[in-house]
């Protein structure tokens, strides 16, 4: 009984002090507005208790408070307040927005402009203070910046085309880079290199390479169908929407200039051995080692005045010959010289290359507008001889405000560009064997006579400089020095783009754009090939020209309603647009050689000369539509549709439709009484169509002509078109989660996606009996899904020190779920003649690496044959595959004001997870014993067993000091460079076949008959890509130089790798833009690095 009263009086006692409070509690009201005016939607909350409101669509506000408490009022993109409750009954707040996110604002599909709170999808946005110094491209810009894109850059330096990769893979038989929009115009870009070296016999640029990384204000990046559907049939592959620069901000006149010069240097090479020189050792059992040579490995050679002397095999492409001694040899331009090890022979044969960068831009604003002009000069010359580049950009942008309802918008933009002699795509140091007794200098200045011919072994044509004997630097002079530093492949470029755009609003919810574009580039390709020789004596020389012209046309209307009810805001647009593509070229050439040495005229062709031409057309209309409603500023929804004809495709499919929608929902607008520590929180979800349609007459069926005894045939094709053939449709489901936490310093972003690409437009064979090969078909069917993950961070941020970190990972699955090929793969590439492919096959990733691996017994052991070499399978099978698992990259930033300045350290490392490459430079190079790792068996300190030739031409295994039988080959000498081959023979008995060091390597490794299952490598990799450190001027004192904004930078590039797997080559040395290749070392030149400094400043 007792403890009832106590349990009684407790209760009553708290009912009592309850009571007291809710009479101390008042009403509080209040009105919370911006710098425009009232402001809805704003979180008012009893800090530390469950009670909140919203202000309402006026920004009045009304809730329960007692005296000390405190009110908080907080909104995404303003800094939260709060304000102690006191006696008045009135608390009016002026929110200021928060500057870590007043850029939210993004460029979506159409270049409609949106919140990025409101999207339902990914988007993802690198702004131009991400874009580095120095940056040589757009494309390589994006390494490591964005989760789920890809950046695949040729060796080649600036001018080499960067290949862009969203979400994976998308087509099976084309390659499918992002659509390019330039201040909402589609531009050209296009693919380089898309067949290796039998492509392009010179590494190639793309379009993107033309905009100045200088004058980009934001690059969204749209990357799933649901994002990018308004676009249709040329959005599978995602899109980049690129906004350029525009007048500044502030009234009156600014300029700025950015000066940038860079060091570009050889940033990686095989690791050589420089002890052996060229040759193959003594005679084998078949002879096919240097017969003839004397017992050091030396042969005799006749010089230039009778007298006898002795040489190298400077014609082996085999480098298992003497071991470097310093002895004086006669070398093959009749010279003496030293017979010794080349530690820098390649790398002195590549140039030491610069950029020199110079913009300069004017801006202003005012009433009538702004405008912003911007000049920017590009020297370019490149580690490879005689390569180099100039560009002159020019761009305009400016705005006019005709009146109140009335603006108008015009970027342009003008591109100059020659460049002389683009690197050679095949890396001729490696592919015709160059020696490692070659010395650079020599090489360097010999690759013409002083006539100004090519060297020849010609005695005849040049008695005073022929060349003694045969040499492997031959092939290097002729097909690198010749054609870089004497012939002339001389290309120039004009491209004007232009976007003109005339905005109207008749009354406050309706507006109405019209937008006019267009991009046309002339080019005129010209090559001088002076005569390698007297013409007397042989008929060379060459000249051609190829004019070509490129033209995108470009029109769009969009109408827009917006209008907030209440709750609500409403949002609807319809448009329309039309494209129309447009190439043509035609080129003519001599033909059989020069009449009159080295006079470059079309006339002057010997036999008759060769012409050439080609056009095509393609023309898209599309009509659209885009709905948009938002609840509370809380709930956004996003419907679009998108009917669109094109010319690419038969009558009966040439129109289809694509849509999107999408729905995101705040959450953290929605909680009454929001923790303090998160700031910002949404749920997205979309779904999209996208497609993908031919390239111009693709699926026509046209007769090919051909001549037959001077009489004109048409033959049908043998390669069918298809008057059936179907678009590409991409469907693509994604869901994401967004959040900022802490006061904004934390930053998270997921997205997982899925997709599958039906429909996939490939060639499949067809019967024989058909009168073709191959026939245009719709029959495969790709997915892919993935996890993109995006993390910001902000740990320290203090009145002098701040740092920000932004950690992306993505990694995506691919799986080609049907093809049409009856089971067997699709061929995408090949390498030696099929000896290495890239596939495509059913119920498998894209992108397999098949090859002829080991035959091994049932126990996994190698096997050997007689002879005691490898054996290989008979059928190939999949060792690898191109793609990788994962790429991402870690951007760092640390800032620090020392209060004489800011100092301010970036630093970029991207990575790549997985995904596999086949290197035929360690191929080439362990064959020919170039490789360090080849020395291994070459003599008895590295392991090489010591071996005698008996009689019957086998090598018998052997003790040093013991003696050896009397009718034992080569006088009974004992060699020590013996290898056994790890394996076992078909019968189970274990390899004991002792074979030359020479014969092990180069037999294994030989062209189209080795096991090039070795040389395929993981190609995961960390690297470091990008580092700067700048010094910024204090403003006080960059005001007395009359000048802002001044800083200094040191800048560095491609500057090493953290990690990697693969030897002897850079990780990215794949050439061309297509991710078939990216999974091939076709022996590109080397990658370079480069460092300088900039400065920019602003008066």
């Amino acid at each position: 009984m007792k403890q009832f009263y106590q349990t009684c009086c407790t209760i009553i006692l708290l009912s009592i002090l309850s009571i007291t409070g809710v009479f101390a509690q008042q009403t509080v009201t209040g009105k919370v507005t911006n710098a425009n005016g009232n402001l809805p939607g704003v979180n008012v909350a009893i800090k530390g208790t469950s009670r909140g409101t919203q202000s309402g669509s006026d920004g009045n506000y009304s809730i329960q408070a007692a005296p000390g408490e405190k009110l908080r009022f907080s909104m995404v993109g303003y800094i939260s307040q709060e304000i102690s409750v006191g006696s008045t009954k009135t608390i009016n707040v002026t929110l200021q927005p928060d500057e870590s996110t007043l850029d939210e604002v993004v460029v979506t599909a159409m270049g409609i402009k949106r919140d990025q709170r409101k999207l339902g999808y990914a988007v993802s946005t690198v702004k131009a203070e991400d874009i580095q110094e120095g940056s040589p491209s757009i494309g390589a810009s994006l390494y490591g910046k964005a989760p789920g894109v890809r950046i695949q850059t040729s060796p080649g330096g600036q001018i080499a085309a960067s290949g862009i990769t969203i979400r994976g893979q998308n087509s099976i038989s084309f390659a499918r880079q992002p659509l390019i929009i330039l201040d909402g115009i589609p531009i050209r870009n296009g693919e380089a290199n898309t067949q290796g070296m039998w492509d392009e016999s010179r590494i190639m640029g793309n379009g993107l390479l033309d905009v100045n990384p200088n004058d980009i204000e934001s690059i969204s990046i749209l990357k799933g169908a649901p994002a990018s559907a308004l676009y249709g049939s040329e959005a599978v592959g995602g899109v980049l929407v690129i906004t350029t620069k525009k007048g500044s901000q502030k009234t009156g006149l600014g300029i700025d200039f950015n000066m940038n010069m860079q060091s570009e240097r050889l940033a990686f090479l095989p690791e050589f051995q420089h002890e052996f020189g060229p040759g193959y050792g003594w005679t084998g059992p078949n002879g096919l080692l240097t017969a003839g040579a004397d017992a050091d490995g030396f042969f005799k050679t006749t010089g230039r005045d009778g007298k006898s002397y002795i040489r190298p095999s400077m014609g082996s492409w085999g480098n298992y010959g003497p071991k470097f001694d310093n002895r004086d040899v006669m070398w093959w331009d009749g010279e003496i010289r030293q017979y010794s090890a080349q530690p820098n022979g390649m790398k002195d044969l590549y140039d030491k290359g610069n950029t020199n960068n110079y913009s300069l831009s004017v801006s202003n604003s005012g009433d009538l507008g702004s405008f912003r002009f911007s000049y920017n000069r590009n020297d370019f010359k490149g580690i490879s001889p005689g390569t180099k580049q100039n560009r002159n950009n020019f761009n305009f942008n400016g705005t006019l405000n005709v009146s109140k309802k009335i603006t108008f918008d015009l970027t342009t933009s003008y591109i100059n560009t020659y460049t002389l002699n683009r690197p050679y795509l095949i890396n001729n140091v490696n592919a015709y064997g160059y020696n490692l007794a070659e010395k650079a200098d020599v090489v360097r200045s010999k690759y013409k006579t002083s006539k100004g011919y090519q060297f020849t072994n010609n005695k005849t044509w040049d008695p005073e400089e022929y060349i003694l004997y045969g040499t492997s630097a031959t092939q290097y002079m002729q097909n690198i020095l010749w054609n870089n530093l004497v012939n002339k492949d001389m290309l120039r470029e004009n491209r004007f783009i232009t976007s003109a755009t005339l905005n109207y609003k008749p009354i406050d919810p309706l507006s109405f754009r019209i937008r006019l574009g267009n991009d046309i580039t002339s080019n005129n390709n010209e090559t001088e090939n002076p005569n390698t020789q007297n013409v007397s004596f042989a008929n060379s020389g060459y000249y051609g020209t190829r004019n070509g012209n490129q033209r995108v046309t470009y029109g769009d209307f969009l109408g827009s309603y917006n209008k907030s009810f209440n709750d609500f805001e409403v949002g609807i647009s319809l448009g329309a647009m039309l494209k129309q593509e447009k190439n043509q070229y035609t080129s003519i050439a001599t033909a059989g050689g020069l009449v009159q040495e080295n006079f470059f005229s079309l006339n002057n062709s010997l036999d008759r000369v060769s012409t050439g031409f080609g056009r095509g057309k393609v023309t898209r209309t599309g009509i659209f539509g885009i709905a948009t409603l938002g609840y509370k500023n809380q709930l956004f929804g996003e419907l679009s549709v998108r009917r669109e004809s094109s010319s690419t495709l038969p009558p009966a499919n040439n129109s289809f439709t694509y849509s999107s929608m999408s729905l995101s929902w705040i959450i953290s607008e929605s909680l009454a009484n929001r923790p303090d520590w998160l700031n910002y929180t949404k749920l997205r979800t979309a779904y999209g169509f996208v497609g993908n349609d031919l390239s111009a007459y693709a699926a026509n069926n046209a007769y090919k002509q051909e001549t037959i005894n001077g009489v004109i045939v048409n033959f049908w094709p043998t390669v069918y078109g298809n008057d059936y053939i179907r678009p590409e449709r991409k469907r693509e489901f994604e869901v994401g989660l967004e959040s900022k936490l802490f006061d904004n310093r934390i930053g998270l972003d997921i997205t997982y996606y899925n997709n599958a690409i039906k429909d996939q437009i490939t060639y499949i064979d067809v019967p024989g009996s058909s009168g073709v090969t191959s026939m245009l078909s719709n029959l495969a069917k790709m997915t892919n899904y993935g996890l993109e993950i995006g993390l910001n961070a902000n740990p320290v941020r203090t009145e002098t020190w701040n740092y920000n970190v932004g950690v992306n990972f993505s990694f995506n699955r691919n799986r080609i779920s049907e093809l049409p090929t009856g089971g067997q793969y699709l061929k995408l590439a090949d390498i030696d003649n099929n000896a290495v492919m890239v596939v495509a096959s059913p119920n498998a990733a894209y992108g397999d690496i098949m090859t002829y691996s080991y035959k091994r017994d049932q126990n996994g052991n190698k096997l050997v044959d007689d002879e005691g070499y490898y054996i290989k399978e008979n059928t190939p099978s999949v060792r690898g595959n191109v793609t990788p698992k994962g790429v991402g990259g870690i951007t760092n930033n640390v800032s620090f004001d020392t209060g004489h300045g800011k100092i301010a350290f970036t630093a970029l490392i991207d990575y790549r997870i997985g995904g596999d490459i086949f290197s035929l430079s360690n191929y080439q190079n362990t064959a020919s014993g170039k490789l360090a790792s080849t020395l291994q068996g070459r003599d008895a300190a590295r392991g090489g067993i010591s071996y005698y030739v008996a009689a019957d031409g086998t090598n018998k295994a052997i003790q040093q000091g013991t003696p050896v039988p009397g009718d034992a080959r080569f006088g009974g000498r004992i060699f020590d460079d013996g290898i056994i081959a790890d394996g076992y023979r078909e019968d189970g008995t274990k390899n004991n076949t002792i074979m030359l060091a020479s014969y092990y390597y180069l037999f294994n490794n030989y062209w189209n008959s080795g096991i090039y299952d070795n040389q395929i490598y993981d190609n995961s990799y960390v690297k470091l890509r990008e580092m700067t450190l700048s010094y910024t001027l204090p403003a006080r004192l960059a005001a007395r130089l009359k000048a802002r904004n001044v800083t200094l930078s040191l800048i560095g590039r491609n500057l090493f790798y953290i990690y990697k797997n693969v030897p002897n080559i850079d990780p990215e040395s794949a050439i061309g833009t297509t991710p078939r290749e990216m999974g091939l070392d076709r022996y590109g030149i080397p990658t370079s690095r480069s460092y300088g400094f900039s400065l920019k400043f602003g008066i």
